[in-house]
């Protein structure tokens, strides 16, 4: 059984004439009426009743209409979802993020993506640089928003968002009330609160590279692999932090956010695998190197 069977019967039920049926069709009736029979034979069933003068659906031709129009229905809607997907404006994507983006860019991509492609089901999580990585390798994620570097061939890149690095410290610290920028010697030998290099190198480097600069070294206390951690472990009084300047966003009233005298800055790069072959997933990709050029 083919379509054009489901096609030419549900012409033959809707008209109750195999002529003006034809016609509807653009065929010739012969060919609709060997069509019909064709179908019948293969179903084992009288569609139709016949006279000379009418033409009337059987019982089992009333049920096979109905299941008909609902089939081609279907295969229609299917074909406008496929079409859909094909264009790259519907399926699911699933975005990793690290931590550090939480609080300004994150929110900004994803309702940039929600506004562009509203079909779209999209799935978030948030990971660890080596966590992201992984999961791209594996299809558990399609892009991720992660900070280099990234030394893997099969993954493509593109540089997205940079923002300095400013310290966080608890509010009953003395350096709290000092004018800024609060100098690296000041602060350099403050117990340290860092994210660990076992969770993605690349944040780790970005605050050794801001004490190498200053030609100090890192006097580490503890380790946290989230922002909210860190702040909070600042308010507590184990040590400062530094921190991206988006971590501003993060309201709490024990500890304080000052400018340093030495700039540097963490990156945040856009990253996706090279071997998707997902429409959607390239559309984002264009969409957000847009959005990130017009910043």
């Amino acid at each position: 059984m083919e379509l054009r069977h489901l096609r030419y019967f549900i012409a033959v039920a809707e008209e109750l004439h195999f002529g003006n049926a034809a016609k509807k069709l653009k065929i010739s009736q012969p060919p609709l009426s060997a069509q019909i029979k064709e179908l019948e034979e293969e179903l084992g069933v009288q569609l139709f009743e016949r006279t000379k003068r009418t033409v009337a659906l059987t019982e089992a031709g009333k049920y096979y209409y109905e299941m008909s129009r609902k089939t081609l229905q279907r295969i229609d809607k299917d074909r406008d979802t496929v079409q859909v997907i094909a264009r790259g404006e519907q399926g699911k994507v699933a975005i990793g993020f690290g931590g550090s983006v939480v609080y300004e860019i994150l929110p900004k991509v994803l309702k940039q993506i929600k506004k562009s492609f509203p079909k779209l089901e999209l799935h978030v999580s948030q990971q660890t640089t080596n966590q992201q990585m992984a999961s791209l390798k594996t299809g558990e994620i399609d892009i991720a928003l992660l900070v280099p570097p990234v030394d893997d061939e099969d993954i493509h890149t593109f540089p997205f968002y940079r923002e300095a690095l400013i310290v966080c410290l608890p509010k009953t610290h003395p350096l709290a009330k000092v004018p800024e920028p609060l100098t690296m010697e000041q602060l350099h030998k403050e117990p340290l609160i860092v994210s660990p290099r076992s969770a993605g190198e690349g944040y780790f480097d970005a605050i050794n590279a801001l004490f190498i600069k200053s030609h100090t070294t890192m006097n580490i206390s503890q380790y946290s692999t989230e922002q909210q951690t860190m702040v909070s472990l600042v308010a507590a009084e184990f040590g400062i932090s530094f921190v991206p300047e988006s971590t501003r966003l993060i309201k709490h009233e024990n500890v304080v956010y000052r400018q340093i005298d030495v700039l540097h800055h963490k990156e945040t790069v856009l990253a996706w695998s090279k071997a998707t072959q997902v429409p959607v997933v390239h559309r984002i990709v264009e969409l957000l190197q847009k959005m990130k050029s017009e910043r």
